[in-house]
């Protein structure tokens, strides 16, 4: 559903940035192998999703992962 998705999204980002949520989820290439059967992301398109990512991150200044 998207409220799972959504969920998913938040907790991935908090737990890959030091954030006190776990992320319960899938792991990537399970949770978007159904993708490849749409229509698979350019490079180009993944570096705009993560440019985007990295700039909000930036502008609501998310702090690095004190995790090894």
């Amino acid at each position: 559903t998207a409220a799972e998705v959504k969920e998913n999204v938040f907790t991935f980002f908090s737990s890959g940035i030091g954030g006190p949520h776990e992320y319960k989820g899938q792991d990537m290439v399970t949770a978007h192998a159904g993708m490849l059967k749409e229509k698979p992301i350019t490079e180009t398109a993944f570096h705009a999703v993560v440019y985007h990512v990295m700039k909000m991150m930036k502008k609501l200044r998310a702090k690095k992962s004190r995790r090894s």
